[in-house]
């Protein structure tokens, strides 16, 4: 296997052979990434053909930053490995009044979800996709483009929201030449399982899907855009409502990329801590997650109460330190805490720690032993929604999703951040990448945190501040500011572009879940009806994520 430096240099040595002077390297502030400007819109599928064959896996990312004053709109593509943490970013202009691009999802079918996003709130075209289309917006929507700056937010009132949830507006027609044993259903959006506000619309013959379409955007709250008017500091609070239930990692993640805007180092103490309320939240969230699959599957209602009383005892510890139980603001750009008791985390908290970690390990087993002896479980859950091998990569899977169909893929060993690169820890994966082994990663991965939290608790400093002080001169960034972690539901990404106020010019989040709910579209192929709830609650669906 190739080093990321020999990766790197093939990749900028094939880049430059294929695309000529079409293309340019661009000076990246981050060692570890490779960054190019393509000259020509054009030739955007073309290079991504050339990264494929180099051995990228995803386009992670794919944004768009409005800038009026030039008359273009930038767009940002991340693309990643996973055999490595090299990341290879490309910047290209469209123009602003007519923003067109082909797309690479004929290439790529991971970057569907992407295309539709930046299509959706920016206004992009992309040439030849499959299904151009709003996501988050409503499918008729025709009131402009809400990330771009010159947007009036005025004009959503002009929408007719009441009528259309009134009739509940269905923008599917059911084609006349369609045979009379198909037929249309409408899941959701309120439907216990959808976990959420999101709407399944499923083609079927019988009780067999055809095809599905996800509808998202049910609860958009266009946090984006409202962080476009806040300052640094007042963002962290929103950061968390990306999902209740995993507030701290998405703290954490808008932290790492504030933090590397700003340049703010953060103490040794803060980093250790950090990662031990992160590992602690994997397990919240893995937790909720056990008790809502089991709930999902039917005939589970202890293994729904077991977990929740488990998940209490991680949110008393929380409580003790931060003063919350859902959302936090705990995690802050400079270190963790507020400066009123930033040193008040007391060797009694620890010791209390260990003792619920100690109890957790034999409920866990306990949780277990119930489960596996139990036939029904495994007829629900074996062979079902099936998605494994390249197949995942192609599609776009990301976190236990993706580890479940046997890559060995996560942020924490491939671009490590904190201090996980001193922590001895393993990565789960399945085999089949049906909902057993999604199942059975999650629990694997709560033993694995676990087992990261001891060695934290061991190798924390025991003195040192957990925060730096930061003042407002510094709470002023220009350039790009750049987060990446490994969320409970997979990669999150926190990308920020400043122009030297104390507020970013613009925001974009990554949302793992709204990439694994992507792939309905295909996991649900020849899936039985009956089998929807399972296959959905296997990936561990965060709406208020999704929709951001």
């Amino acid at each position: 296997m190739l080093s990321s430096v020999d990766l790197k240099e093939a990749t900028i040595k094939e880049i430059t052979s294929v695309l000529g002077s079409d293309i340019e390297l661009r000076e990246m502030k981050w060692d570890k990434y490779i960054g190019f400007n393509l000259l020509k819109p054009e030739k955007i599928t073309e290079l991504a053909k050339t990264l494929k064959k180099l051995g990228y896996a995803q386009p992670v990312l794919i944004t768009g930053i409005d800038r009026p004053s030039e008359g273009i709109i930038e767009l940002v593509y991340k693309f990643n490995r996973v055999d490595s943490g090299l990341m290879t970013w490309i910047y290209v202009n469209v123009d602003r009044d007519n923003p067109r691009i082909p797309s690479i999802t004929p290439l790529w079918r991971a970057a569907f979800p992407h295309e539709i996003e930046t299509y959706d709130l920016m206004g992009v075209v992309f040439d030849n996709i499959p299904d151009l289309r709003h996501v988050f917006l409503p499918w008729d929507w025709k009131q402009g483009f809400p990330l771009r700056k010159d947007w009036d937010p005025n004009e959503a009132k002009k929408y007719p929201w009441w009528e259309k949830t009134r009739e509940f507006y269905d923008p599917f027609i059911i084609p006349s030449e369609e045979s009379d044993d198909i037929y249309y259903v409408s899941l959701g959006p309120q439907h216990p399982a959808v976990h959420g506000s999101f709407r399944l619309i499923l083609k079927l013959r019988g009780d067999t899907i055809l095809e599905a379409w996800p509808d998202f955007g049910w609860v958009h709250r266009g946090i984006e855009k409202l962080a476009e008017d806040k300052t640094f500091d007042q963002i962290i609070v929103y950061t968390d409502r990306l999902c209740y239930a995993s507030s701290l990692t998405w703290n954490l993640t808008y932290a790492l990329a504030a933090e590397d805007l700003l340049g703010v180092e953060v103490p040794e103490r803060a980093l250790w801590f950090r990662v031990i309320l992160a590992e602690m939240q994997r397990i919240v969230s893995h937790l909720l997650w056990l008790a809502a699959l089991s709930a999902d599957l039917g005939t589970f209602h202890s293994m729904f109460l077991y977990p929740i009383r488990e998940r209490e005892k991680f949110l008393d510890l929380f409580e003790k330190a931060s003063g919350a139980r859902l959302t936090y603001s705990y995690i802050k750009i400079g270190g963790v805490g507020i400066f009123k008791h930033v040193e008040d985390v007391p060797d009694t908290w620890f010791n209390e720690l260990k003792n619920v970690l100690r109890d957790f390990r034999h409920k866990l087993q306990e949780y277990l032993d119930m489960t596996e002896a139990s036939e029904s479980f495994h007829i629900r859950t074996k062979n079902i929604g099936i998605l494994r091998g390249k197949a995942a990569i192609e599609a776009g899977a990301t976190g236990p999703v993706l580890r479940a169909a046997g890559i060995k893929y996560d942020v924490r060993k491939m671009d490590p951040y904190l201090v996980y690169d001193e922590l001895d820890f393993d990565i789960p994966i399945g085999k089949n990448g049906d909902v057993y082994d999604r199942w059975w990663v999650r629990i694997n991965e709560m033993l694995q945190s676990v087992r990261i939290i001891e060695q934290a608790i061991e190798n924390i400093p025991k003195q040192g501040p957990l925060r730096t002080k930061v003042p407002p001169a510094k709470m002023r960034g220009k350039g790009e500011g750049f987060g990446r972690t490994e969320d409970p539901r997979g990669e999150a990404i926190i990308y920020i572009v400043a122009d030297g106020k104390n507020m970013p010019y613009r925001i974009h989040i990554r949302s793992p879940t709204y990439v694994n709910l992507s792939l309905l579209h295909y996991i649900l192929r020849k899936a039985k009806f009956a089998d929807i709830a399972a296959i959905i609650g296997s990936l561990d669906p965060c709406m208020a994520e999704v929709d951001r």
